[in-house]
């Protein structure tokens, strides 16, 4: 008898509620869980002293307690989906396109691999329903996403409304580190990056306040999505705003027990926004400013024209891996209304990855998105997973939003949304079936149980 991973009953583990050191050191959900939350200070560890990437070190530590909670006398073989050939294809595909370009071992064209084409994201997605197989281990990243939640937030509002002795790491306020100053950007040091991340801490707060039974910790939890959902408006940046608009109205007037609430959210929100504007000296003038600018919109303008013209001149493999930017000066034209403004990346990933991999690589790559996100969203959820497929609906939309209006190499809005999408398509996303004799007893015990309860 054959069991999916995902479903297994770690018969090695102690029937005893664990103690809190055992549930800190071998449970999964907490790594992975902690791997989301740590990728905040992805590409400014050492700004804070810390030689290695501890998200990375997570990631590795979820694997590992994966293991240990695996019974000895396990074995596996592969069940491959179509989603799963669609993944493999297209890293394969990028891989080789890094290999050939000459990218795979420089640094940028690693990590651009890693997080923003897809291989951790892509991974995360695939042990999901293996980490959070139950609703306990689901509320963990719920609560670790909603503290995020807490910190980014409060950061952001310390940033706007200039309470900078309160902001925490220091490097967020040096103008020299990333970009976006003078904007929340938080740790990520880049005002999209932060916005993305608070979204999805929006809406773990908004799951974790309907399954929460206390009163007082249901408003506390709504207060961190508040906070949240401000840190959303203080960055300051249009794809965000718009991002999280639709997505939020749309996921609450697509399904029908959430639509009593579209009314009351709308309200909320907009009673955010009007209060910052209110409250917080010189933010109305910054948010005029930023809504009525060109001067972002002009580099969008070229960078996609570029992007355009590669993609015609190399049609099917594309120019090669992160090789955008050594190479663009060739394909920049200057437009009939608006000025040559370029920047280092393509602000929208579809017209990246068309022009780096061409449309062999782009369709692989899209094949990917719609298998592994399209069929998370599509499928009948069971009713333990029915939320987590209405928060899904809320941050893909805004992930693909935001996709259009930039680079999207953002490892906490990748990697939460794979893994978000992992819950919601279930055990089978897990492409591993375990065979176990401690299974089988297990399977034969509970449905000797269950047909004992029937003849009863």
């Amino acid at each position: 008898m054959e069991s999916s991973i995902a479903t297994l009953a770690w018969t090695q583990a102690p029937a005893a509620a664990p103690t809190r050191t055992r549930w800190l050191i071998l449970e999964p959900a907490l790594w992975l869980s902690a791997t989301i939350s740590a990728t905040m200070f992805s590409g400014n560890w050492g700004l804070l002293g810390v030689p290695i990437p501890l998200d990375r070190v997570c990631f590795g530590l979820t694997f590992a307690t994966l293991a240990l909670r695996t019974p000895l006398d396990a074995s596996f073989r592969l069940r491959l989906r179509p989603v799963h050939v669609a993944m493999g294809l297209a890293l394969a595909y990028v891989i080789v396109s890094a290999a050939v370009s000459g990218t795979l071992r420089s640094h940028d064209g690693l990590f651009a691999l890693l997080d923003r084409f897809g291989l951790v994201p892509f991974v995360a997605f695939t042990i999901a329903p293996v980490v959070f197989r139950t609703r306990r281990e689901r509320t963990v990243l719920l609560v670790v996403l909603a503290i995020s939640g807490a910190y980014l937030g409060l950061t952001a509002l310390f940033e706007t409304v200039g309470l900078h002795a309160l902001v925490f790491p220091k490097y967020i306020l040096d103008p020299n580190v990333g970009i976006h100053a003078g904007r929340a950007r938080g740790p990520f040091a880049e005002a999209s990056a932060n916005g993305m991340a608070l979204w999805v801490c929006v809406v773990a707060c908004a799951l974790l306040a309907a399954r929460v039974r206390a009163t007082s910790t249901r408003w506390f939890v709504l207060l961190i999505a508040l906070l949240s959902l401000g840190g959303v408006f203080f960055t300051l940046t249009r794809a965000i705003w718009f991002g999280a608009a639709i997505g939020g109205a749309v996921t609450l007037a697509t399904y029908r027990p959430l639509r009593k609430y579209l009314l009351a959210a709308t309200l909320v929100g907009a009673a955010v926004v009007t209060v910052a504007l209110v409250s917080i000296p010189g933010l109305a003038s910054s948010v005029q400013q930023r809504a009525s600018t060109d001067a972002t919109v002009w580099p969008r303008y070229n960078l996609n024209n570029a992007a355009v013209n590669m993609a015609e001149a190399h049609p099917l493999f594309g120019v090669g891996w992160d090789r955008f930017t050594a190479v663009a000066d060739h394909y920049y034209q200057l437009g009939k209304t608006y000025p040559l403004v370029t920047s280092t990346a393509v602000h929208n990933v579809y017209l990246s990855n068309l022009a780096e991999l061409g449309l062999i690589g782009v369709t692989l790559w899209l094949a990917a998105l719609v298998l592994g996100l399209g069929g998370a969203l599509f499928r009948r959820a069971p009713p333990e997973l029915r939320r987590w497929q209405y928060g899904l609906t809320a941050i893909v939309i805004e992930w693909a939003v935001c996709a259009s209006f930039g680079p999207l190499a953002f490892a906490f809005a990748n990697t939460s949304l794979w893994v978000w999408a992992g819950i919601v398509y279930g055990p089978t996303a897990c492409p591993l079936v375990l065979k176990s004799r401690a299974i089988r007893a297990a399977a034969s015990v509970n449905g000797g149980e269950r047909a004992a309860r029937a003849s009863a």
